[in-house]
């Protein structure tokens, strides 16, 4: 066994797992910006887009929080995974 190994398969579950939490969050944000985009129409006032904009903050800040709250799982699930390495 290469004296590395250990460590590369330590770095690849430890990307793997934020690469899988970033895609998460991600895609929350995007569900954020079409629920937005919808809202849009060609008559769309610039007080209506206003509006918009806010709900689209507290949309996205709202995935920030719940992913935000998931890091103590994060965490756990790496500590689980790298005592496996």
């Amino acid at each position: 066994m290469n004296c590395s190994e250990p460590i590369e398969k330590a770095h690849s579950k430890v990307e793997v797992e934020l690469g899988n939490f970033q895609e998460r969050i991600r895609m929350c944000v995007v569900q954020c910006e079409n629920d937005v985009r919808d809202q849009f129409n060609p008559q769309t006032t610039e007080a209506e887009a206003m509006k918009f904009r806010g709900q689209y903050d507290a949309c996205v800040m709202k995935c920030a929080d719940k992913h935000i709250g998931l890091l103590p799982q994060l965490l756990q699930r790496l500590k689980d995974s790298l005592k496996h390495c």
